[in-house]
């Protein structure tokens, strides 16, 4: 068609609608994206339309006739094309091939990248002012320094370097091998820890945090400080694992060792345990019928720190790298994948909204609403496969007549959760009467606290608050609420009753101070634990068990007054009933 022919009214016309869509040509035309005003700019007069209302606005669709001028070609409608119409470069093995090419190079950059410059982010960092202001001595080491951030401390440069030295040697000693002498022995493992030190230097600077700037030294001096120190803590490791006390400096003093463990725990006082790694490779891995691995000697040396009684400390067999000792310590306290299922922090609100509304009730509140408290211990089973948890807790309704309800397993009943894991319960026909007047009990891991302890939770938080890698912070979600059950002192009392505390420092003050200090100037984020405390503040609204736990309280808090108020219910009853015998007599 010729393009300075007239455009004709007719249905097969060239028409072109308003749309703003883009329009498939043929192969010798152009194709336009047209809007109304386009078509004035091009020259092409629309008609007046009778009512303003149906002027085109770009709004709707509109068939119209235009004539256009000689330079402009128009497009009959039904030749726009698909906003999802195939693209033929698709088809194209050639270009399908190089961008693939290119992609795959782009992936063995960053990978090469990763593997030689640094981890993703590091993990020993300064704590923040605003916790160390707090108490500063929670966080700054006493006797000894491991790596560089208290390196230049004087305090902590008289005694220890030489132990650090000697220790350092005796290691070397104990890797040798029996076939040359001494002295060439101790210079090939020095030797074998400098290589590996110079290959893991830049990898383990990395792991610091680099804003302070205490880590500019260069890779020599560098690599000395973390050959020194980490061959400090192993052979210190070996020696405590062995039980070799004898004659040694640092064990024959007792105050002295217990200022050591302090000091190994703190985030400030850390060397990544890649380098105690590489340097255990090199020397305690060569000693024949060593049955130990690191991690086993990292925690029977913190064992005494465990803030849970009567579970060991052990190593979470997850896919999780260890950053060093603390990081290896927080792992222990990490949930399973069962328990952060149950706990979906998705589920919950915002965490003002969580503390203003949710998060108020103590342990005397909670005793009042008729909660019992119980020291509690998740045991593995054949049946459910549930491993222990560290901090598990756990929050059940019991039946009010146990003799009415069967036994089942859990697999027969998987939506119903009870206080004992091992088994379940269907509750009787009275299931109403039991979820008002049911007993409750609310399970905890029997916490101990010594006189570190508040040093070790410090550490654990603020390591929780400055790693950006942790999503889920368990360890400050458990310090939140006991911070929430424990106000007063006859919160501590009641929680040291039920077994849940074992409070090793003396006044149950102290006690309560530890935990209402602990969380200042913390962000919760997203408070772990939800599942069960809801449930909890649930219980804790209902009025009947308040009112029962009321009146167990003032009534039957003992034998006698029971007793008394049970004959003081018969005396009322004959009491009534002799009335009504009298006026019916009467009558």
């Amino acid at each position: 068609m010729d393009a300075q022919a007239p455009l004709r009214a007719r249905d097969d016309e060239r028409l072109v609608t308003a749309l703003n869509c883009p329009v498939k040509p043929p192969d010798n035309e152009v194709p336009l994206r047209m809007r109304p005003l386009d078509f004035v700019d091009n020259g092409i007069q629309l008609p007046r339309m009778r009512s303003p209302d149906n002027e085109i606005r770009g709004l709707a669709p509109r068939r119209i006739r235009l004539r256009a001028p000689d330079n402009v070609v128009l497009l009959r409608a039904r030749d726009r094309m698909p906003s999802s119409a195939p693209n033929k470069k698709n088809e194209d093995p050639v270009i399908k091939g190089a961008l693939l090419s290119s992609v795959e190079k782009m992936i063995d950059d960053a990978k090469k990248l990763r593997g030689s410059v640094q981890p993703s982010a590091p993990c020993i960092f300064k704590v923040p002012d605003k916790l160390r202001e707090l108490k500063a001595s929670a966080y700054t080491p006493r006797v000894v320094s491991i790596g560089p951030l208290h390196k230049d401390d004087e305090h902590l440069r008289k005694d220890m370097e030489g132990h650090k030295k000697s220790y350092m040697h005796s290691l070397f000693l104990r890797a040798r091998s029996s076939d040359e002498t001494v002295e060439a022995d101790v210079k090939k493992v020095a030797n074998d820890c400098v290589d590996a030190m110079l290959g893991i230097v830049d990898r383990a600077r990395a792991c610091y945090d680099a804003s302070h700037g205490l880590c500019d030294k260069d890779d020599v001096e560098f690599a000395k400080m973390l050959t020194l120190d980490g061959c400090f803590l192993l052979e210190l490791l070996y020696k405590y694992k062995k039980k070799e006390f004898g004659g040694d400096p640092i064990f024959s003093n007792v105050l002295q060792l217990l200022d050591i463990k302090h000091d190994l725990v703190l985030l400030e006082n850390q060397i990544p345990f890649s380098v105690l790694e590489v340097l255990f490779e090199c020397t305690l891995k060569q000693i024949e019928g060593n049955p130990s691995s690191l991690t086993d000697l990292v925690l029977n040396f913190f064992e005494s720190l465990n803030i849970v009684k009567d579970i060991q400390m052990k190593e979470k067999h997850t896919p999780t790298i260890n950053r060093h000792i603390l990081g290896l310590l927080h792992t222990c306290y990490r949930p399973s994948s069962a328990q952060q299922e149950n706990n979906n922090p998705r589920d919950q609100p915002p965490s003002a909204q969580l503390e203003n509304n949710i998060i108020k009730h103590s342990a005397t509140e909670l005793d009042r609403a008729g909660v019992n408290f119980v020291a509690y211990r998740r045991k593995k089973t054949s049946v459910t496969g549930v491993g222990e948890d560290y901090l598990d807790l756990e929050f059940n309704t019991s039946c009010c007549f146990d003799w009415l309800c069967r036994t089942r397993a859990p697999s027969e009943i998987p939506t119903y959760r009870v206080y004992d894991s091992t088994r379940s319960r269907r509750c009787c026909c009275f299931s109403w009467f039991c979820q008002q007047f049911g007993r409750s009990r609310f399970g905890i891991p029997k916490l101990c606290i010594f006189d570190d302890t508040e040093t070790f939770l410090r550490n654990l938080i603020a390591f929780e608050q400055c790693c950006p890698d942790i999503e889920q912070r368990h360890i400050t979600s458990y310090a939140y609420l006991m911070d929430t059950l424990i106000n007063t002192k006859e919160d501590v009392d009641l929680l040291a009753d039920a077994g849940v505390i074992e409070n090793n420092l003396g006044a149950s003050e102290d006690a309560s101070d530890l935990f209402n200090n602990l969380c200042k100037e913390v962000d919760l984020g997203k408070f772990f634990f939800f599942s069960q405390w809801k449930r909890v503040d649930d219980y804790y609204k209902r009025p009947w068990p308040r009112y029962l736990a009321s009146l167990r309280r003032n009534y039957f808090s003992n034998p006698w007054s029971g007793i008394s108020v049970i004959v003081a219910l018969i005396l009322f009853a004959l009491t009534v009933v002799q009335t009504a015998y009298s006026v019916h007599s009467s009558t």
